[in-house]
């Protein structure tokens, strides 16, 4: 049986005043993974560089 594909939504931050990074937290990775039994899946945070309908297509659901 395959899991169902949760997105994540990442977050654009900052890391050491340097580097520009898309990250998303760990417990909103563990909650899809752990409680829902789903794979998660991070999207990136920057709607300027990403298909939102390609990735809403490739996922069962998005966690909000």
């Amino acid at each position: 049986m395959t899991k169902p594909v949760v997105g994540v939504i990442g977050n654009a931050t900052v890391l050491n005043d340097r580097h520009n990074v898309q990250a998303v937290g760990r417990r909103n990775l563990q909650a899809v993974a752990e409680v829902a039994g789903a794979l998660p899946l991070m999207f990136a945070g920057a709607p300027d560089i990403t298909d939102i309908d390609a990735l809403l297509g490739a996922v069962d659901g998005i966690l909000l």
